[in-house]
């Protein structure tokens, strides 16, 4: 799967050329519900994460921020992410 992000879609499509935006966790804001786009990085942090009930698709809080990292979850499990990890993931 290629995503694209931010970019025009004229190569595919010169007639209606679309830009496609999503915004990373990185600039999210504490307490509020985000709905996960897609997320990419290492096979075995992925894992994780969704042993944790989150992918894309579900709904996840941000409880809180603090300096390199964010705590996210949803109705059950809560984790720590790193700055690095929130990128990669899409929301």
């Amino acid at each position: 799967v290629l995503l694209l992000t931010n970019i025009y879609f004229s190569n595919y499509n010169k007639k209606k050329a679309k830009k496609v935006e999503y915004a990373g966790f990185v600039n999210s804001s504490t307490g509020k519900v985000y709905t996960i786009k897609w997320m990419f990085g290492l096979p075995e942090v992925l894992d994780i994460i969704r042993n944790c009930q989150i992918e894309e698709g579900s709904e996840i809080r941000v409880f809180e921020k603090f300096n390199g990292g964010l705590i996210i979850g949803n109705k059950h499990k809560r984790i720590a992410i790193s700055d690095d990890a929130a990128a990669r993931i899409q929301v």
